[in-house]
């Protein structure tokens, strides 16, 4: 059986459960990024697994384009393993509508909880996360190769709890995105989470030494005398995170809280 493993990841989590998988099932790991300005995606393999971080309870952009460009759906099986620290929300749904207007279905579904990028948790075990995330990851591998169909969630009983609060979240974040853009609620929250770039700053430990530039998936960042935000921006958190001074400050996270998984360094987020 043939494999493509698509991921996106910003501080690493998405791209350390891909790569395993791409690795105990002999496939071939892709980032989403070096795919995404194709005007069509098709993936020869006879299988597709999509993995990519749940963003304010949605489908990152980025996730959201490469799924629109996918052709050639028909016949494959496909996967998709959202990972979060807190829920998938609507992740899983705003991804099988649009496998669906592409001809295809998502055969099997995984939603991995792994840590937090955003903000401290006092009481989160990362060890213990990992090794969860890892027993998932066997069996992502195991249903692939007998193209088993369904639902598996690393910790179902929260994602039940968290649906009926998803609306009151959704409307807490597109206020919070309008006031970090200067923008208003009025946009769509795709426009919003574009422009969050507006809230993101270097402080006077920056050197302009190029890295976040680099880092950023999308090609968001110009380096001159200091990075500039280009309002395209995917909220990843990658230039926050890869920044070797910890220059950059955003309005979007705890202050002073970075994260990266410990397999993820700057030479694997400078993939594209």
């Amino acid at each position: 059986m043939s494999l493509a493993v698509c991921y996106f990841s910003g501080t690493g989590n998405s791209f350390s459960i891909a790569k395993k998988i791409a690795e105990k099932s002999g496939g071939n790991l892709i980032p989403i990024a070096s795919l995404i300005n194709k005007k069509e995606i098709e993936c020869p393999e006879e299988s597709l697994g999509i993995v990519f971080p749940v963003y304010y309870g949605i489908l990152p952009n980025i996730v959201k384009k490469f799924a629109e460009k996918l052709i050639h759906l028909e016949s494959k099986y496909i996967f998709a393993a959202a990972t979060y620290g807190g829920g998938k929300g609507v992740s899983i749904k705003n991804l099988e509508e649009r496998i669906r207007g592409q001809g295809g279905r998502l055969s099997a579904v995984y939603g991995i909880h792994m840590p937090q990028n955003t903000f401290r948790k006092p009481f989160e075990n990362q060890h213990k996360i990992f090794k969860k995330a890892d027993r998932m990851i066997e069996r992502i591998c195991e249903n692939t190769d007998q193209k088993k169909e369904g639902r598996w969630y690393s910790n179902i009983v929260i994602d039940v709890l968290q649906r009926p609060v998803y609306p009151m979240v959704k409307s807490a974040v597109r206020k919070s995105l309008a006031e970090l853009s200067g923008s208003t609620e009025t946009k769509s929250i795709e426009e919003l989470i574009y422009s969050a770039d507006y809230s993101f700053t270097a402080n006077d430990r920056c050197t302009s030494c190029g890295t976040c530039a680099e880092v950023c998936p999308v090609d968001n960042i110009l380096v001159e005398t200091g990075p500039q935000w280009l309002h395209k921006c995917e909220n990843c958190l990658a230039c926050y995170n890869a920044c070797p001074q910890q220059a950059i400050e955003m309005g979007l996270l705890k202050k002073d809280y970075h994260y990266k998984h410990p397999d993820f360094d700057i030479q694997s987020m400078k993939r594209k």
